[in-house]
Parts: C-alpha cells; sequence; structure tokens
C-alpha cells in the first residue's frame, strides 16, 4: 500500500475513534452540558480527521485544497470547544455568565472557518500544497493569518492548561488531582508534538513532514477516555438491568443490542469506505452510496430508539427496519463479497433474543428469499479475490465475532441474573418465614439473623440497622452485623456514623435510598462525599429507608470494607423488599406493643390498670410469703370530682387526674406501684413493709398531695380525696380480695365524712358480708313471697275522716325476721332488683286498692313510693299505665311519691316524665320535703300536687324552735303554690296540736294509726264509714 494511502488510512481510522468516543460520552449523559461540548470536540476532530484522510492522497490539487478547506472547519473551532469543555469541566461555568465571555472563545473560531475554509480568495491563499512521499503538504509560509490562528491556538492551549493545573492543585481530592495533571501532560505533549509536525518541520526545515496532528491529538483524547473509564469522570447514570419477567433483555439490554448493531453498521460502512478508498483507490462517487446505506440503516436504528411512542410500535418499527436491511445490505453488496451471503446469520442469532417465533420466522423466510433471488438473478458469478476482498472478509468476520460475543454474553448474564434471582428469592422466602412468627420477645434475634443472612448473601462487611425510638427524633444505631475480621461500630458513641455524614439523610428520606458502587467513582459533591467514607474505610454502599404507615421509621444498610461490590439495581431492590417486610414486621412489633399497652396501661394518665396492677399484687403477695413481709393497699376515690367536670369539661377532668398521677407516683417507691382503676379512683401497692406502723405514716404521706391545689387552666382547685387501707395478710391473702376489702374501706370513709384515710377493719368486713347475703336472699325474695305491704292511712285532723293510704313494703326474712325498707331497698338500688320490687309494690297496691273497693268500700287514694332510679327507667310511664289497665283501677285513686333529690337530676327529663304520668289521671307528692336539696326554682316548675313534710321536722315540735319554723315555712309555701302538705311521724298530741293551729288538713302518724297488713285495714275503713253515717 503506498505511503500516502497509509497515512489517510491512520487518519480515518482517527476519525472513527473520535466518532465512536463522541457518541459514547455523549450517551452516558446526553442532557449534561459537558458530555455535549466533548461531543462537540470528537465532531470536529472527527471532521479534521476525515477532511485530511481524503485530502492526503486525493487524486488531484482541487481536490486536496477542497478537502483541507472542509478540515478547517475542525481544527479552526476545535480550541474554542476544548477551552468552553474545559471551564465547565472544571467547575468555573460561573466565568460563562457573562454573555461577553461566549463571543471572546468563540469569534476567534468564526474568524478561523471565514479565513481558512469558506471565503473563497482569502481561503485559497492559505494553501500552497505539495504533493510528497508522505501525500499532500501545506509548505506555505506562514502569513499573518497563520500568526493569528497561531496565537489563539496557543493562548487557549495555555489557558486549558492552566485550568487543569488549578483544578488539580486546589482539589483536595487525590483523584481529580490524577485526572488533572494526567490531562495536562497528555494535553502538553500532543501541544508539542503537533506544532513540529504541523508548523515547525514543514516551514523551518528543507525536507518535509506530514501534517499528524488529528493522530497527534489521540493522546489527550485517550486520556480522557481513561479517566472516563478509570476515574468515572462524567460518569454514566444507572439503568435498570433487569429484564420483565420472561424475557431475555431487559430494556437497557435491548436499547444496548441496537446500539451494537448501530456500531456494526457503521463500522462496516466504515470498513467499506477505507477499502474502497484507501486500498483500491476507488472515487468517493463509487464508495459512498453503500457507506451511506449502512450509515442511514444504524442511524435509523437509533432515530427509532429515542421516538416517544409505545414501546410496542418502537419494536415493530425497528423489527422491520432489521427484516428490511436484509436484502438491502446483501443485495448491494454481494456482487462484489460472494460471501456476504451469509450476514443474514447475524439477524437469525439476534431475534432468538427477542424470544419472538414471528420475528424469527420473517427473518429466516425473508433471508431464505433474498438468497433465492440472488440464485435466479445471478445463477453464475466469477469473482477476482484480492487484498481487499480479504481484508474486508477480516473486518465482517470480526464485526460478526463481536457480535456473536455479545450475544453470548447476554445469555450467561441471564443465566447468572435467573441463579442470583433465585438466591434473591430464596433469601426473601426464608426471611419472610422468619417475620411471620415476630413477636416483641423475639424481634431483636429475628433482625440479627436478618442481618447476618443478608450481609453473607451480598458478600458485605457490615451490615445494620437505624431504628427511631420513644420521643427520639434521631435515628439511634441499633443492630449490627459485621464479617469477620470487621470492626463494629455500633458501640462508638463519638463517631460519626454513616447516615450522620452531611446530607445523607436528607438524601435517602428524599429518593428513598443512596447507593455508591464504588466510592472512588464518586464526583465531587456527591452525597456522601468521597473523603467521609474513606475515612470510614467504606468502598461501597447501599442505605435504604424504612417506612412505617406514613413515616420513615429507620434505615438498613450494607457496606462493603475490603473491596468494592458490584452491587447493581437488583440487589437495590431487594434490600428494599427486605426493609418492606422488615417494616412490616415492625408494625406488627409495635402494634403488639400498643395492643400490651392499652391492655395493661391506663391511656389518659400511662399509669397501670386494674389488670397489670392485679398481677403485680399476686407478685408482691408471692414475695411477701417467702420474705414475712406486708403489702398494703390504699384505694383512693377522689371526693366530688364530678364537679370539676362540671366546671371545667371533661379536658379540664383528664388534666387533674394526669396531674394527681404524677403527684402520687412522685411520693411512692420505685418498686411501689401506682395504678389508675377507672374514673377517678386510683389504687397504690406499697410492698415489702416490715412493719404494720409503717403504713399508716404512708397512707398519711400519698394523701398530702392533695393538700396542694390543683391548676388547671390557670384556675386552682383544692381537691380532697377518700382512701381506704387493706393489709396482707391482714385483710385478705389474694389480690382479688384484698382489692375489694381496700375498696370497701374506701367506701366506708366516703360514707362517714370524706377526706379521710379508713382502714379495713373486722366489723366492716361483716357489715359487708351481711350486706352481701342479704343481696343473695333478696334475689329470692319476690318468688318467695317474703315481700309484703303494710298500709298507714293518712288522716284529716278536723274530721278524722282517712282521706289516703300509703303503702309501705316490708320483708319477712326466713332468718332474720322483719327487715326495715331502709335496710334493703339500699340494696335493691345497688342490684337493680329496685325495678321489679318496685313493679311489684306498684302492681299489689293498685290491685289491693280496687279489692277494697270491691268489697264496698270507700274508694280512697293509695300513695306509692318510686326510688329515683325507678323514675329514670326509660319504661317508667309504660309500666304505670300498664299496672293501671290490669288492676282497673282509676288513676285519680293513685298517688307515686318521689324524692326530693330527684329534682337535682335532668330537669327536663324530670318535668317532661311527671307531665306524662299526670296525663295518666294520677297525682305526684314529694316525699321528705325540706331534707334535701330544697329549691323553689325546681319546686315550682314540678308538676306536683302535693308534698310530706319529713318526720324530722315533726319531732322538733316543742323542742326545737327552729324545726317549727321549718314547719311554719312549707305550710305557707303549700299553701301559697296551692299545694297539700302532708304531716309524717305525727305521734302526740303536742304534735297534732301545733299542726291544727298552723292550718295542716292531712296527718300520717302512730297517733292515729300505725303501718298495718291490708286485712287490718278493712274494719278501719268500715268504721269509718259507719262514723259517717
Amino acid at each position: 500500500m503506498p505511503l500516502p494511502n497509509l497515512i489517510s488510512l491512520l487518519f480515518f481510522l482517527a476519525m472513527v475513534v473520535y466518532f465512536f468516543l463522541g457518541v459514547y460520552v455523549i450517551r452516558l449523559n446526553f442532557g449534561s452540558v459537558i458530555h455535549r461540548l466533548f461531543f462537540c470536540i470528537c465532531l470536529t476532530l472527527c471532521i479534521w480527521s476525515l477532511s485530511f484522510s481524503i485530502a492526503n492522497s486525493a487524486m488531484s490539487y482541487e481536490m486536496s485544497l477542497t478537502w483541507r478547506r472542509i478540515g478547517a472547519i475542525g481544527w479552526g473551532t476545535l480550541y474554542s470547544f476544548l477551552l468552553h469543555y474545559t471551564l465547565c469541566l472544571t467547575g468555573k461555568q460561573n466565568v460563562l455568565k457573562k454573555r461577553w465571555i461566549y463571543a471572546l472563545i468563540y469569534l476567534p473560531a468564526i474568524l478561523n472557518i471565514f479565513v481558512f475554509s469558506l471565503y473563497g480568495d482569502l481561503a485559497l491563499k492559505r494553501y500552497v500544497l505539495e504533493y510528497t512521499y508522505a501525500g499532500w503538504v501545506n509548505v506555505r509560509p506562514a502569513s499573518a493569518w497563520d500568526a493569528v490562528f497561531n496565537v489563539y491556538y496557543a493562548v487557549f492551549s495555555l489557558i486549558v492548561i492552566g485550568l487543569f493545573f488549578h483544578w488539580g492543585w486546589s482539589s483536595k481530592e487525590r483523584v481529580i488531582k490524577k485526572q488533572a495533571y494526567l490531562i495536562i501532560v497528555s494535553y502538553a505533549v500532543a501541544l508539542v508534538v503537533g506544532t513540529m509536525t504541523e508548523f515547525v518541520i514543514n516551514y523551518y526545515f528543507p525536507f518535509k513532514f506530514p501534517q499528524l496532528a488529528p493522530l497527534i491529538i489521540l493522546i489527550p483524547i485517550a486520556t480522557m477516555y481513561y479517566c472516563i473509564a478509570k476515574y468515572g469522570l462524567m460518569a454514566p447514570k444507572l439503568k435498570n438491568t433487569v429484564p420483565q419477567e420472561g424475557q431475555i433483555l431487559s430494556e437497557a439490554s435491548q436499547s444496548e443490542l441496537y446500539q451494537y448493531l448501530t456500531v456494526a453498521y457503521i463500522l462496516s460502512a466504515f470498513l467499506h469506505f477505507a477499502i474502497e478508498t484507501f486500498i483500491q483507490g476507488s472515487p468517493l462517487i463509487t464508495s459512498l452510496p453503500k457507506t451511506l446505506l449502512l450509515i442511514v440503516l444504524g442511524l435509523a436504528l437509533q432515530i427509532i430508539q429515542k421516538l416517544n411512542i409505545q414501546q410496542g410500535a418502537k419494536d415493530l418499527l425497528l423489527n422491520v427496519l432489521v427484516i428490511l436491511s436484509i436484502p438491502l445490505i446483501v443485495l448491494s453488496f454481494v456482487s462484489d463479497h460472494v460471501t456476504f451471503w451469509s450476514l443474514p446469520l447475524i439477524f437469525v442469532m439476534v431475534s432468538i433474543l427477542f424470544r419472538q417465533k414471528r420475528l424469527l420466522y420473517v427473518v429466516s423466510l425473508v433471508t431464505f428469499l433474498t438468497l433465492l433471488w440472488i440464485w435466479i438473478t445471478v445463477p453464475e458469478q466469477t469473482v477476482k479475490i484480492d487484498a481487499s476482498n480479504h481484508i474486508f472478509r477480516i473486518g465482517i468476520f470480526g464485526v460478526l465475532i463481536w457480535i456473536a460475543f455479545y450475544i453470548n454474553r447476554i445469555y450467561f448474564n441471564r443465566l447468572a441474573k435467573n441463579e442470583e434471582q433465585v438466591k434473591h428469592q430464596s433469601l426473601l422466602a426464608d426471611i419472610s418465614a422468619q417475620f411471620v412468627d415476630a413477636s416483641q420477645e423475639n424481634i431483636d434475634k429475628i433482625i440479627n439473623d436478618m442481618l447476618r443472612q443478608c450481609g453473607r448473601h451480598f458478600q458485605a462487611d457490615r451490615a445494620g440497622l437505624f431504628m427511631y425510638s420513644g420521643k427520639n427524633h434521631q435515628p439511634v444505631h441499633s443492630h449490627e452485623w459485621c464479617n469477620d475480621g470487621i470492626a463494629s461500630t455500633l458501640d462508638s458513641k463519638n463517631q460519626q456514623t454513616v447516615l450522620e455524614l452531611p446530607g445523607v439523610k436528607d438524601q435517602i428520606d428524599k429518593a428513598g435510598y443512596i447507593h455508591v458502587s464504588d466510592a472512588e467513582t464518586l464526583q465531587p459533591g456527591a452525597i456522601p462525599d468521597k473523603d467521609s467514607l474513606k475515612d470510614k474505610q467504606i468502598q461501597s454502599l447501599i442505605i435504604v429507608a424504612l417506612t412505617g404507615t406514613d413515616n420513615v421509621i429507620g434505615y438498613i444498610f450494607f457496606e462493603a470494607i475490603q473491596s468494592p461490590r458490584k452491587w447493581d439495581q437488583d440487589h437495590r431492590e431487594i434490600i428494599q423488599v427486605l426493609g418492606n417486610l422488615l417494616s412490616d414486621a415492625l408494625r406488627q412489633v409495635e402494634a403488639e406493643k400498643a395492643i400490651n399497652y392499652m391492655a395493661y396501661y391506663d391511656a389518659l394518665t400511662a399509669l397501670p390498670n386494674r389488670a397489670l396492677l392485679t398481677d403485680r399484687l399476686k407478685q408482691a403477695i408471692s414475695l411477701a410469703m417467702r420474705t414475712e413481709k406486708l403489702i398494703s393497699i390504699i384505694f383512693i376515690d377522689v371526693d366530688s370530682f364530678k364537679s370539676v367536670n362540671d366546671t371545667m369539661g371533661h379536658d379540664g377532668g383528664d388534666a387533674m387526674l394526669m396531674q394527681i398521677a404524677e403527684r402520687l407516683s412522685a411520693c411512692v417507691r420505685q418498686y411501689d406501684s401506682v395504678a389508675r382503676f377507672g374514673g377517678d379512683e386510683f389504687l397504690v401497692m406499697l410492698q415489702q413493709i416490715p412493719d404494720i406502723k409503717y403504713i399508716g405514716e404512708s397512707a398519711n404521706k400519698i394523701m398530702s398531695v392533695f393538700n396542694e391545689p390543683i391548676t388547671i387552666k390557670g384556675q386552682e382547685f383544692f381537691i380532697t380525696a377518700s382512701a381506704g387501707v387493706a393489709v396482707f395478710p391482714f385483710d385478705g391473702e389474694d389480690a382479688d380480695e384484698l382489692i375489694k376489702n381496700a375498696d370497701m374501706a374506701m367506701y366506708a370513709a366516703k360514707s362517714t365524712g370524706k377526706n379521710k384515710v379508713t382502714f379495713c377493719s373486722a366489723e366492716m368486713k361483716k357489715e359487708v358480708l351481711d350486706n352481701m347475703e342479704l343481696t343473695n336472699s333478696l334475689y329470692r325474695a319476690v318468688g318467695r313471697n317474703e315481700l309484703f305491704l303494710l298500709y298507714q292511712p293518712q288522716v284529716n285532723p278536723d274530721t278524722i275522716e282517712i282521706i289516703g293510704l300509703e303503702a309501705l313494703i316490708r320483708w319477712r326474712h326466713p332468718v332474720k325476721g322483719i327487715i326495715p325498707p331502709t335496710k334493703f331497698i339500699p340494696i335493691a338500688e345497688k342490684t337493680s332488683l329496685i325495678h321489679s320490687i318496685g313493679e311489684w309494690v306498684l302492681m299489689t297496691a293498685c290491685r289491693q286498692n280496687m279489692e277494697w273497693q270491691n268489697q264496698g268500700l270507700k274508694p280512697t287514694r293509695i300513695a306509692v313510693n318510686l326510688s329515683v332510679k325507678q323514675f329514670h327507667s326509660p319504661n317508667i310511664v309504660n309500666v304505670v299505665d300498664r299496672v293501671l289497665r290490669e288492676t282497673k283501677l282509676m288513676p285519680c285513686y293513685l298517688e307515686l311519691e318521689v324524692t326530693e333529690s330527684l329534682g337535682t337530676h335532668d330537669k327536663d327529663y324530670v318535668i317532661n316524665t311527671m307531665n306524662k304520668l299526670k296525663a295518666l289521671g294520677l297525682s305526684l307528692s314529694i316525699d321528705d320535703f325540706g331534707t334535701d336539696y330544697s329549691s323553689l326554682g325546681r319546686l315550682k316548675d314540678l308538676p306536683v300536687d302535693r308534698i310530706k313534710i319529713d318526720m324530722q321536722f315533726i319531732r322538733g315540735i316543742a323542742k326545737n324552735a327552729k324545726d317549727e319554723g321549718i314547719i311554719k315555712i312549707i305550710l305557707q309555701l303549700g299553701k301559697t303554690l296551692g299545694l297539700h302538705v302532708v304531716a309524717e311521724g305525727v305521734e302526740t298530741q303536742q304534735q297534732l296540736a301545733f299542726l291544727k293551729d298552723n292550718l295542716c288538713f292531712e296527718i300520717q302518724g302512730f297517733y292515729f294509726h300505725k303501718p298495718v297488713v291490708a286485712e287490718d285495714i278493712v274494719p278501719i275503713l268500715r268504721r269509718q264509714e259507719k262514723g259517717n253515717h
């Protein structure tokens, strides 16, 4: 091969290198200004190299001159793009904010194009070409315009070197220093050598030397590529490499495959052009069409890849293009290269990767038809095989082998990926099975096992967990696993954790993870920064956030210390799945904790509740039995707590309870317990008490917390409390009995005036036992007919006429005899027996009244007592109405007596219910008037007919002037309000005389009649009728 052609071929190969390097870099990050500028540099070098490759061995002076002028577009603009690129790469972008800087950078380039390329006469004078042993060489002496270019080229080159030097010198990153100094050295060498070959030798020496600058610039360009590959200069973005289920190629792999096909097309084009032009010496007009065909097909693959259309449509277009390529390429080249028929084999291999039978069928069919067409149109062909054919065959075979190796790599990668995914799935299945049984007791062990399994699976050196806990708003390093020989950082309190590195936590909270494949490749400003990771000897790192219901609850991390690990997106996604499993398990444990907390702690005060206190008391009893110590149970109830709720609302009441809880907790020992039993009740357990004398002191100390006022919403409240004390083993030997006796003592304290401490006593327990026996007997009293009624007449003192009767209940106990209502009615009200007993009384009294009337006796009003509980029953009106209908008693002969305390309850409900009862036709009276919450405001609103003066005032007649005064007031009040007044408990003549003198016309008491059974009322009523006659 002639030397000019060889040099042209070298120029052409340099163009190929620049072309593919530029395409490679621009594909790393098309949106980056730095990447686009580097592509422009490579493009100018491509123009320069291609032009020189054609010009150097051109067939004529004119052709060489034309391509020399085209080449000026490349070398005339190169240094402007290079300076712009260097400014951006070295972090001097701020300089470019001034628009006139762009003029300084690019005006020389525009001038060079104008002078050395576009402007005809001026451009022609720049070249004097001479054909030498090495090809066409420009031997024109230097001119003013050449000097201008030399200044431009020299100044811009020195600025570039200076920028790289400052970049390396000012950076603390060793890697940046290495890159900067490598680029400086390579650029300086190229600058010196290029200057020698391009200017000095040809201008100042008698012999001519080919101008090899496009080849020499390969030195700094190759250095930059080395920095990209070695140190991550202009590092690429990570892409998804995981194929969809059932596919061999992922989206990224498919894109890469088409890139390989594009490269194969363009390489083939360049190979054809080089052979035709530089080896065979064919004119451009014959080599360009086929070259352009291959380039167009290659570029079309990339254009379709970039189309913003659905993937299905894109795949269809790509497949059609590949299928059309078979006849186009084979039919175009088979006449020159007979063996080109084998080219479709590569498309057959590629189609297998897509797992589309239809594509394989179509490719095979088109290949078969193409070869059949060649057979028909050219049944015989004689071809002369020369060097160019051999070179082309070797070149095409190289491309085929390259594609075959790529396909082989895809298959092996897919097999390795399948095997790795099986291991991933196995790991996830094992860990998921462990998390199913996660609980408060074993969660730490499960997490440690998970970190160990995952650490070994990912070949990590350290794995750990950061968790948010309690009120701490900073994550705590809670769990860690380390490989053999790796130091733990779990207890390094003064050492900064990887999560505390600047910006790391914010970056994870924003993106959900941080993934560092190799710390050495981190760029300046990366998070985390390279120096911080090197200080911790971390070479690879993955941190993934653990999310709860609506927030981040922790972070899981994996570190490689000994060497970088090739953790890709698959590993990160597996870690994210593990994070989700762990998050679910932690939520499950937290839910279990919350349930346990709700089961054993009071939600308002955070004190133990009844269940937990009972359990602790049982344990304390077991200990006390062994140590022969005492246990004190103090049952505390806040006095008049309802008034606080009424005054301050429930929020105010809750605030008071929380303050009481804090005070009680603060005044007991660490191993004692304070619990809230509900409402305003608290229970204190004091254990390991050596002597009973200390119990009283402790109880008084505890109750002293109520001496200071409690402030709620700026208002002070002085409150008191009543407490009952039970002592183990004297007041019970099990938890329930002790609590019951303490509760009993507390009620005794309340019943005797409140604001005091009462110890449980034998008498108290006996009274409770008696009440319990009475309660049990009372349940059976109605069924056994043990309850009966007595009737006491109400008399007009002037006429001695019986104007009414009051039904009074009694209980004939089979063992205890007659039990008065004051003894068993409170029990009935507590147990809700009052409703059935009350209805029995009402039914019996009404039925008895009707029976007397049926015996011919004069109809008489009968009064029946209603308790407060009965009155507040929602069915009371229906019950009374039903009794009246069943007994057929006229409502006017029934009077219902209610206590005065009823007026303190819901006023609207009371008045509404009374009106409904009055609507039935009966009358209403207030019993024991003056002894409870007397209020004229309430009395005037109540639709009552009668009030009854309590007997305690009657007994004060002739003894206490105040009682007499009260009686006069009540009588006058009744007269004023139009109410009848009945005096109860009249037993003496003095009492009767006083009442008559004060115009009381209804008397009830022993003075006239004692309560008697129904049979004894008949003769009384008959005597009255005879007397009237």
